[in-house]
């Protein structure tokens, strides 16, 4: 950290010489105790291990602006995030040393733990190990510091991926301590995969890492769960398909918190090309689901109502979705055919009934004939009768 970083403890800059550094121990031998003064000049004059304190501090930027970063960091003032260069090498290796600092010590406010994943993960993608070389060498000329050796130069990707991993760490259990935990880390995957259509960041992939092994076990102890639900539901299906659209909405209700859950995951698989296997594995249950209810039930709803919501929920599993899509347009065409058949039997039996009121009203008229010449037969036979 800075405040434990023996250029600063010291009060000497990466342009001083070993003599300057001595100097200053030896003027600091009042107010600190002679082991940390010793372990500080140690860490300094020693070629193998200056270049960790030099990764820790700021290089190619002055002495004086140093102080001046110091003292804001000093005073908790994170403005300075505002005027550090991201694009820049040396600033954003800055950049990542300072913000690390604040969180340290827990004074980042003025921004978004979105605002912040953002400039790290830019931060890192910045940085320049060739740059780095250069700017430490050019600072080591001028202390009279051997230049940076082979084994120095092995050691800086190393040295910066554990940066990587201690900011990863730190912003993940800020991220951990929000009420919006899950709301908030989907966003910012959002974000930066462009809804999963672009890979994140390094950075970000190394955060959502870290997401997985914090719910990886509840999301398959949760996926278990499901599953029981599952085989009550075609457990109950013979009994009818009322006796299970209940427990088929149940069911999808909690496949959908699974989801938020599972989200950032599956996002980030996706902007690799991947399926994420955990969801697929879920999702292919319910796709078994959906299809056992129509091919041995011939519950056409309540396999179009699960295919519906998988569509959605699956989303970001692009090969899965691809077969539940297919699956909603062959539930569909069955659903048109019925239809279609249904009609077809609703327009016969409308024909039929207009056949049988037709014919009903041509018997009436065949009767209503007949009485009217029964009629005038006895009307005839009445005046026949009346003439003799």
């Amino acid at each position: 950290m800075l405040l434990d970083n023996p250029f600063y403890i010291l009060g000497v800059s990466t342009r001083d010489n070993k003599a300057v550094i001595i100097d200053a121990a030896d003027d600091m031998a009042l107010e600190l105790d002679e082991i940390q003064c010793q372990k500080a000049v140690n860490a300094l004059i020693k070629p193998q291990d200056r270049i960790y304190a030099e990764l820790d501090w700021f290089i190619g930027i002055s002495p004086k602006e140093v102080e001046r970063i110091m003292s804001c960091v000093k005073n908790n003032d994170d403005s300075l995030l505002d005027e550090l260069d991201l694009d820049d090498t040396s600033s954003a290796l800055s950049f990542v040393n300072v913000l690390s600092e604040f969180l340290e010590q827990n004074s980042v406010t003025r921004y978004s733990l979105e605002d912040i994943v953002e400039w790290a993960a830019s931060a890192f993608e910045n940085i320049d190990y060739d740059e780095i070389e250069r700017l430490i060498n050019e600072e080591r000329e001028i202390s009279r510091f051997p230049m940076l050796a082979n084994l120095d130069l092995e050691e800086i990707p190393k040295i910066i991926e554990n940066k990587k991993h201690r900011l990863v760490n730190q912003i993940f259990k800020k991220l951990s301590s929000l009420d919006n935990e899950i709301e908030c880390i989907t966003s910012i995957v959002e974000y930066h995969t462009n809804e999963g259509n672009e890979q994140a960041p390094n950075f970000v992939e190394n955060l959502i890492e870290q997401y997985k092994l914090k719910y990886n076990d509840f999301l398959k102890e949760e996926i278990e769960n499901i599953k029981e639900q599952i085989e009550i539901i075609k457990n109950t299906a013979p009994s009818g398909e009322e006796n299970i659209l209940y427990k088929i909405s149940k069911l999808l209700k909690n496949v959908k918190k699974w989801d938020e859950i599972a989200q950032p995951i599956q996002l980030i698989a996706q902007s690799c090309g991947i399926d994420d296997p955990i969801s697929t594995e879920l999702a292919r249950e319910l796709r078994d689901l959906a299809i056992d209810l129509y091919n041995k039930h011939g519950y056409l709803e309540s396999s179009t109502k699960i295919s519906n919501e998988l569509a959605q929920i699956f989303a970001e599993l692009p090969e899965m979705a691809e077969r539940i899509d297919e699956d909603i347009t062959t539930l569909d065409n069955i659903a048109t055919r019925q239809k279609e058949e249904k009609d077809t039997e609703e327009a016969a039996r409308v024909l039929l009934a207009l056949l049988e009121k037709r014919k009903a009203e041509i018997e009436a008229k065949k009767r209503s004939k007949a009485i009217k010449f029964i009629v005038w037969g006895v009307i005839i036979l009445i005046i026949l009768i009346s003439l003799n």
